[in-house]
């Protein structure tokens, strides 16, 4: 319940603030210290630091002081006037974020009592030990398209070598293509060194049956390296119905910590009765794996059970969640579910895609 009061708080602070995706690292990191300060003035002090100006900001003093040095008065109380109902809208919504959280943090105190601090700790240093990379995935509907051939985008046709084939199921109908990916992009935020660092991957999926299991050839994970040849656009096939035909957009990727679950940590801290305090220590390593529309590598965040039955050697090539943005576009995997596919580390270096465990889950 907690984390799903933490994620609505987010989600309504980015819904308010929308930024370009060159800003958004900025705005992630005031909300993270938001979440830090402690007393009002390191609120204020959050809020009024130069690096968390934003661009707006700046355009609009550099006004005020041309208004002032060159315009007149009534253009400067005018450019005044506007410059503070706007930073005081920034300032209030920031400030009702902070209160919120402070709030939020209280009222958890207050209904865990009894919570072990010391197992606290001891659970988020275990968690900290087990930390993975990953690489955060979003998609950028309204930010519009990069349409250079092979860039790294979700939906609409590949941008494919010669030969290529529609992929199909074994009955005959065409796979949708999820992701296309460039992997000298992906390959920046590739800490291990895992996913190929040139050529595309290509993830596609039969959306008119959604088969849980992946099972008759449901689903498909194609490579092409770099000497594969040219790329061209490959056109939908005739039979693959237009509501399959996936709406264009362009990725957001970016760096982010993954941690493993409750269950992973049995082993080491060896009783069940701690979930309030793994909740807590997540809360405390500003962990939120549900903010993002997927990821690659790193931990699975599942829903039901973990795919992930190595950690050793499995490795989360894809988790991609339900898209839901309101009117503008949906696509809904069984109940708000998750799709995952899994594949083992010698198949991964060695750029087998042929043998991929796959897993829809939802509540």
């Amino acid at each position: 319940m907690a984390n799903e009061e933490f994620g609505k708080l987010r989600k309504w602070v980015s819904r308010i603030f929308k930024r370009p995706a060159s800003e958004e690292s900025t705005n992630d990191r005031i909300m993270e210290d938001l979440r830090k300060a402690k007393t009002f003035p390191q609120f204020l002090g959050v809020v009024f630091h130069p690096r968390n100006l934003s661009l707006t900001t700046v355009i609009f003093a550099v006004l005020l002081v041309l208004a002032y040095v060159f315009g007149s008065v009534s253009h400067f109380i005018k450019f005044l006037i506007l410059f503070v109902s706007i930073e005081g809208f920034l300032f209030v919504s920031y400030f009702r974020y902070w209160k919120s959280y402070k709030a939020l943090l209280e009222a958890q105190k207050e209904h865990n009592s009894e919570v072990d601090e010391s197992m606290v700790e001891t659970i988020r240093k275990e968690m900290g030990k087990m930390r993975k990379d990953t690489i955060r995935l979003d998609l950028t509907f309204s930010e519009g398209n990069d349409h250079r051939a092979g860039h790294s985008r979700y939906g609409g046709c590949p941008d494919v070598p010669e030969g290529f084939e529609w992929p199909c199921d074994d009955a005959g109908r065409p796979l949708s293509l999820l992701f296309q990916l460039d992997c000298a992009e992906l390959s920046k935020y590739d800490k291990e060194s895992l996913l190929p660092t040139s050529g595309h991957l290509y993830f596609f999926y039969e959306l008119s049956e959604m088969n849980w299991e992946g099972t008759e050839n449901s689903i498909r994970v194609l490579y092409y390296d770099k000497t594969a040849g040219p790329l061209h656009r490959c056109e939908y096939p005739d039979s693959l119905q237009p509501e399959y035909r996936l709406k264009e957009s362009s990725l957001r990727l970016s760096e982010g910590d993954s941690y493993p679950r409750y269950e992973d940590l049995l082993p080491i801290i060896q009783n069940w009765e701690w979930v309030d305090e793994y909740a807590f220590a997540c809360q405390r390593l500003l962990y939120f794996p549900d903010q993002w529309n997927g990821s690659f590598l790193g931990y699975d965040n599942p829903i039901q059970e973990s795919i992930l039955t190595d950690l050793q050697d499995d490795v989360l090539l894809l988790q991609f969640n339900s898209i839901e943005t309101g009117d503008e576009y949906e696509l809904i995997f069984g109940d708000c579910g998750a799709l995952y596919f899994v594949i083992s580390r010698e198949d991964l270096l060695a750029r087998k895609f042929d043998n991929i465990r796959f897993d829809m889950q939802c509540c």
